[in-house]
């Protein structure tokens, strides 16, 4: 074969690998123009989500070395340790943080290492069940273990003991109603998940989580206030309260007392201002109609009936939003209208009324005017649906009288014959800070108020069809008594028992307290006891009284109103009075044949003492008091004999049979779809902190390899190329900004009703050419000088830094797709299921939009070929190639490659002309030829023919 049929085969061979070489490479052009925004948004998510799992990884590992400084552990069992808490994390949903912090408070208190995560288990599990913090539980358990010297692995019995001391608090009937911080009005006993509720602060209202916790059957009591204020406890509920002595005006600060230390006339404290609505909204006319059918409807009757003197037009206008007709059903002359609101005959039949399904919906289609109540729905109303409603309420049986008796007087009321309708108004009416009196007529219950403030602030947001009401205007009058802010303190008027009823209290952390029945009532809380078990657990463990003894003093004392942190330094008084006796005690115990309070406690127990020493004392105050020495002493003797010694013991056999009470808290508050919310976002945490635990040790080495790149660039060559670039760039800029028709550019934008393409292209249109032609002229040399820039940066440094990246990804992306599994599986699911429902209604409008999306996609697909184009020209050289001009390549894509100079090639001589220049090929030819100049066009025939060579001319032959 001749050395030119051999060249042009090669030619031709080539040019086939190098075409399909640019399809695929064509092909993968096209797929990243369609991934390129996904990729952006996928990389900063993961960018994210990495910085993230840093940042959760880096918190936990401190908090765990922390923790380390006190065990000494290896760097194995360190590891082995963190792991073990990243997995109680997600087990028992408390964050990884929180459980660092409190394994270091119980090793800090003496618990084993092996004991540290059953431990913190448990405690976990009792401040779940709690409603406090993993640390504030443990300190409560380890001081109580560490006191009675109760080996850590009783820790659970210790919980359950705990529990059942704040199971015997404060309690409130079933029906008792709690203020919800989304404005919901709910009975405690349909409160079992929890929630957020309404709490004071002693200064303001603010929102705290709270825990429902059933309390069983108890005995009852009643109080009521002058304001007409109800609400049934135990007796042993506290209420911020002040004296009947004390002036309300006095500096002296409320103090929380009990519901048997109360007499009437005492205040106690009640908001003024809940301004807690909720979300909703309905349409005016529904509020307004529901507000009048309430105050002037008829139930029991399929088609709803109004009887009213007025508002016949209002009537028909809000009717006809239902489709329905009003019509007159009283014919009498001289008598009070009665208004049916009927959908009439339609084709020859009855159609259902649609007020009443609204009504049914609200449900109160069928009450009478003894049962008649604000809908449930209607506290979750917002601000403005709520005002309507009262409005037309007040306006079908509310009154306004203004009167001048020589001095301004006023009166604003609401009468029904239903409590429940009089109570729920005067409830929301609290959510516009506007306080009344409730009061029980005998036949009906009225709400009113002649406060001149609370009139003023009823005309101004609520309203009321009467004539006078124009007058409520302008300043309050000097005399008009100062209001209390968020709370005032109403006198007590009766103190009643009420009877054995079911009771429920709800757990709230820090405040201990609640809105309910619009009183502000207390409760006791597993963080109270344990914060306060430090004042008496050192001394009652010294004494030799067991741990079950002291939680049932505890639960004892405070059932009567005494706060946790009261009730242990009360009992640490009486037992240190025993143990430390006064000459009057001495006296005693001799007498009882004791030679110290030691041996009687440890004979007798703390429980047999106390009733033992009262007996002593023949019941007299006076002597006691002289033998236990302090008032908070004899205070815990008086709360725990006597009347109370039955209560003590059976809060001490309850303390006693204790199981299972700190599980049974936590498993109950764990059904809750908040707590579950709560654990699934503690697992993600947890999963997070394990990926940041493992993104942790590649950072070391990769800031490692980063300063070296930094340690070995050329700073201050860099610099120098980088100076010399900025004033020809800020010139160039300011040039474009100097030439931009500024004016052009606002008309444009201000013409909104032509399509946005079309303004951005005149736009564009408008700029001027040379000035951005002198902008990209001043780009260049900053393109040419980063091409010198990474020519500057050393290669080894930056592979080695590339080498940290890649090693050990593995690992980490496979935790990162457990992570994204965990949160995205369920999720997808819902919104694949959301998407299908939306598309089957929103499928022929999207068809409209994919048409208008069509136009748009091929405008931009336009400018996208043109950047296609450039990764188009890109091909791999695993098939051959020969490059002759700067071209961008991708090199090793099939495997090793050699890059080689043509120069240094075999055959170089016959292959080196292909890029262009001069080249010379010698053909030598055997026998006869034709002319020189047919020969020579013969060959260029056949080589532009073949080759598609561009062969402009051919030289002469030898």
């Amino acid at each position: 074969m001749s050395e030119l049929s051999v060249l042009l085969k090669m030619k031709d061979e080539m040019s086939r690998q190098l075409d399909a070489a640019k399809g695929k490479l064509g092909g993968f052009s096209g797929a990243l123009k369609g991934m390129g925004i996904g990729i952006a948004a996928g990389g900063a998510a993961l960018v994210g989500l990495g910085a993230a799992a840093i940042k959760s990884g880096a918190d936990f590992e401190a908090g765990m070395r922390e923790v380390n400084t006190m065990i000494g552990l290896n760097e194995e069992q360190f590891q082995n340790l963190s792991q073990q808490v990243l997995d109680l994390s997600s087990e028992v949903g408390k964050g990884g943080d929180e459980l660092a912090d409190a394994l270091y408070q119980a090793v800090s208190a003496g618990v084993p290492a092996s004991e540290a995560i059953n431990m913190i288990r448990t405690s976990a599990q009792a401040a779940v069940g709690g409603v406090t913090d993993v640390t504030t539980a443990t300190d409560g358990l380890t001081t109580v273990l560490n006191a009675f010297k109760i080996p850590a692995s009783e820790a659970g019995m210790v919980a359950d003991v705990m529990f059942t001391t704040v199971k015997g608090g404060k309690c409130l009937v079933g029906s008792t109603r709690v203020l919800m911080a989304d404005g919901r009005y709910e009975s405690i006993d349909n409160l079992s998940t929890g929630g957020d509720v309404v709490s004071y602060d002693g200064r303001t209202f603010q929102t705290m989580p709270a825990q429902w916790v059933d309390q069983g059957v108890k005995e009852t009591v009643r109080v009521r206030t002058r304001l007409g204020r109800e609400i049934t406890t135990t007796w042993n509920h506290p209420y911020l309260s002040i004296p009947k002595e004390q002036d309300i005006r006095s500096t002296k600060r409320p103090t929380w007392r009990l519901v048997r230390e109360i007499r009437v006339g005492d205040s106690i404290a009640v908001p003024t201002a809940l301004p807690y609505f909720g979300p909703n909204a309905v349409p005016e006319y529904e509020a307004a109609l529901l507000g009048l059918w309430i105050a002037e409807g008829a139930g029991k009757n399929s088609t709803p009936r109004l009887t009213t003197n007025k508002y016949e037009g209002q009537l028909k206008q809000w009717a006809s939003q239902y489709g329905c007709e009003v019509k007159n059903l009283e014919k009498r002359p001289g008598k009070t209208p009665t208004y049916s609101l009927t959908t009439g005959k339609r084709n020859g039949g009855r159609i259902s009324n649609p007020i009443y399904a609204m009504l049914t919906r609200y449900g109160i289609a069928d009450c009478i005017s003894g049962d008649k109540h604000i809908p449930k729905a209607v506290f979750s109303w917002n601000r403005a649906s709520v005002s309507m409603l009262l409005r037309w309420l007040f306006n079908g049986d509310g009154w306004f009288q203004s009167k001048t008796n020589g001095r301004s007087k006023c009166q604003i009321g609401f009468v029904s014959k239903s409590e429940t309708l009089v109570r729920d108004v005067s409830h929301l009416l609290l959510r516009y800070g506007i306080v009344g009196r409730i009061r029980n007529r005998g036949n009906c219950f009225v709400w009113e108020t002649d406060r001149y403030f609370e009139v003023q602030r009823f005309i101004e947001f609520i309203g009321i069809d009467r004539p006078g009401t124009e007058t409520i205007r302008g300043t309050i009058p000097q005399k008009e008594k100062a209001r209390w802010g968020v709370v005032e303190y109403d006198p007590v008027v009766a103190i009643e028992p009420s009877g054995t009823e079911h009771v429920y209290d709800l757990v709230v952390p820090h405040l201990h307290n609640f809105v309910a029945n619009d009183i502000i009532a207390h409760n006791t809380t597993f963080e109270e006891l344990s914060a306060s078990m430090f004042n008496v657990a050192p001394i009652a463990a010294a004494a030799g009284v067991s741990f079950e003894e002291v939680a049932g003093a505890i639960a004892t004392v405070t059932k009567q109103g005494v706060p946790t942190s009261v009730a242990t330094t009360q009992l640490r008084a009486a037992i240190q009075a025993i143990l430390k006796p006064t000459a009057d005690m001495k006296t005693a115990l001799t007498d009882l044949g004791y030679a110290s309070g030691d041996a009687m406690l440890a004979e007798l127990g703390f429980q047999g003492t106390l009733d033992t020493l009262v007996t002593a004392a023949g019941g007299s105050t006076e002597a006691m008091g002289l033998m236990f020495g302090s008032v908070e002493g004899m205070s815990a003797v008086l709360s725990l004999t006597g009347d109370n010694a039955k209560t003590f013991a059976a809060d001490l056999e309850n303390s006693m049979n204790a199981a299972g009470a700190a599980t049974d808290a936590y498993n109950e508050v764990n059904k809750g779809a908040g707590r579950q919310f709560e654990m699934l976002q503690e697992k993600v945490q947890a999963l997070m902190a394990e990926l940041g635990t493992q993104l942790l040790p590649l950072l070391t080495p990769l800031i490692d390899g980063f300063m070296k790149l930094i340690d070995s660039l050329p700073i201050d060559e860099i610099g120098e190329l980088l100076s010399n670039l900025l004033p020809p760039l800020v010139d160039a800029l300011m040039s474009l900004l100097d030439a931009l028709p500024i004016d052009g550019f606002i008309k444009l934008v201000e013409s909104a009703l032509k399509p946005t393409f079309a303004i951005l292209g005149k736009v564009m249109g408008a700029i001027p050419t040379d000035a951005f032609n002198a902008l990209l002229d001043a780009l260049t040399p900053i393109i040419d000088v980063l091409g010198e820039i990474i020519l500057l940066i050393p290669i080894e440094p930056f592979l080695e830094l590339v080498g940290i990246l890649v090693k050990d990804l593995a690992p980490i992306l496979r935790l990162v797709a457990t992570i994204l599994d965990t949160i995205l599986k369920p999720v997808l699911q819902l919104v694949f299921f959301l998407l299908e429902k939306i598309m089957d209604v929103l499928g022929p409008v999207l068809e409209g939009v994919g048409k208008v999306i069509g136009w748009v996609a091929g405008g931009l697909g336009k400018a996208a070929n043109a950047v296609g184009g450039f990764f188009g020209n890109l091909f791999g050289g695993a098939t051959g190639a020969i490059v002759t001009s700067p071209t961008l390549a991708m090199i090793g894509e099939a495997g090793p490659e050699a890059v080689v100079p043509l120069s240094s090639a075999p055959g170089a001589s016959a292959l080196s002309g292909f890029g262009g220049g001069q080249t010379t090929i010698n053909i030598t030819v055997q026998g006869s030829v034709l002319s020189e100049n047919d020969l020579v066009e013969t060959v260029r025939s056949g080589l532009i023919r073949t080759g598609r060579a561009n062969v402009s001319a051919l030289g002469a032959f030898a």
